[in-house]
């Protein structure tokens, strides 16, 4: 009995609760996601891939920067440390993701994009053509919607030959306010750019911006294809 009573005047310490980062984390997750977006809605088809990237990756590690000088100031500096960490990594996922994701994902969730483009092949096989079988209308201006990432108004123009009885198919979408940026479909893949600054999407879609200098200088995340 007097062990027992010893033991309840004098009870071991309780050693305190471990912390658990998940709210640190979770708040990085939030920054993330919208970096992500902010990447999403600043890239556009044909315009610099290299800008917005910069932009997503300076407001992300300026936060994540900030955080963990902050945290060597504040006595609880465990959760702003994995925060700024987490901050971080999540940032250069979301600069990766705007530079090389983002505008092909936007091209491949417009389920109606391909559907749309074959449409522009079947109404240009039903326009009118002069004396040389050439289609005489085969430019069409789009004033509302958007075809993956490119918003109306725009011009879609669609062209289909024949070399050494191959069919080439190509439709063309471009910006009315940028006329240098477009969205092309085309079935010739890196072929049918000639002169010209490119980049693939995904499957049969990629996108074009003038080589303004002649010289073959394309923004970064382009190539660029001489003339025949």
């Amino acid at each position: 009995m007097v062990e027992t009573a010893t033991r309840l005047d004098n009870p071991e310490p309780l050693s305190p609760p471990r912390r658990r980062p998940i709210t640190s984390i979770a708040l990085a997750l939030v920054v993330g996601v919208g970096l992500g977006y902010l990447g999403w809605v600043l890239t556009s088809p044909g315009g610099s891939l290299l800008a917005p990237t910069l932009i997503v990756l300076g407001i992300g590690l300026a936060l994540a920067g900030s955080s963990w000088v902050v945290a060597y100031f504040t006595p609880s500096r465990k959760d702003l440390w994995i925060f700024a960490l987490t901050c971080a990594i999540l940032s250069l996922f979301a600069g990766a993701w705007t530079f090389w994701f983002s505008l092909p994902t936007a091209m491949w969730s417009d389920s109606g994009a391909s559907q749309q483009a074959q449409n522009a092949l079947v109404k240009l096989s039903r326009e009118p053509t002069n004396s040389s079988g050439v289609p005489i209308n085969h430019c069409w201006t789009i004033e509302t919607g958007a075809i993956g990432p490119l918003q109306a108004p725009y011009e879609e123009c669609a062209v289909a030959t024949k070399v050494t009885g191959k069919a080439f198919t190509d439709v063309t979408f471009t910006s009315i306010d940028s006329p240098h940026r477009s969205i092309q479909y085309t079935n010739s893949g890196a072929m049918a750019f000639y002169d010209t600054c490119y980049r693939h999407l995904v499957g049969q879609w990629w996108m074009t911006t003038w080589d303004q200098s002649g010289l073959g200088s394309c923004p970064i995340g382009y190539q660029f294809h001489g003339g025949p």
